[in-house]
């Protein structure tokens, strides 16, 4: 099945841009701060789009029409994570982080129904311990999770991300949100999965 706006977009990019923009700005800010970006995510986020923009001037349509958008986009910008990590060093992750667990909760797209919409989800722990829970998994365990639940990539995208089978992309996935789970305690997220 065609993803409509990577059909857009190979019918008329300048057109179709602005709502590529709109639609995965908030995903692709909110994946560079969990992959650790920091206060950077933003800056990032803007290459990430300016570099999908030059990239899709020179693709043909028929390979813009075949992507992915999503999955390419949080691609991108895990490269260009990579690179800044590579360029600038690794710097101290920033202290600037939502304080509610509903801001919280929102980013890692805990507690949120299906159709995309936010549920408050009585309960929650503070967004605080959830952000430094999360931070506590290894990294890998970690991109996981915050692939498939915040980025919302489908578990055969988190494996090609992560360079392993499917298989073990759903066994990182899970046990990422089992450690979670266990760290928060029994006042943890409630319906954490999607």
């Amino acid at each position: 099945m065609t993803d409509p706006l990577a059909r857009r977009l190979a019918e008329d990019l300048d057109d179709a841009f602005p709502a590529l923009v709109r639609q995965h700005t908030p995903l692709l800010v909110a994946v560079l701060r969990r992959s650790g970006a920091g206060s950077a995510a933003e800056d990032l986020t803007q290459e990430t789009l300016v570099r999908a923009y030059r990239a899709l001037v020179g693709y043909p349509p028929e390979r813009v029409r075949a992507l992915h958008v999503r999955a390419w986009l949080v691609a991108i910008a895990r490269n260009a994570l990579r690179n800044h990590a590579r360029d600038e060093g690794r710097r101290p992750r920033s202290d600037a982080r939502p304080h509610g667990r509903v801001e919280a909760a929102a980013e890692l797209g805990l507690g949120a129904r299906p159709d995309g919409t936010e549920a408050i989800v009585d309960g929650l722990v503070d967004g605080e311990a959830l952000l430094a829970a999360l931070d506590e998994l290894d990294p890998v365990r970690r991109d996981a999770v915050v692939l498939r639940h915040v980025a919302g990539l489908p578990i055969a995208q988190v494996a090609a991300e992560l360079g392993v089978p499917v298989g073990t992309a759903k066994s990182h996935v899970s046990r990422g949100l089992s450690a979670l789970r266990t760290r928060l305690g029994p006042e943890g997220p409630q319906g954490g999965q999607r």
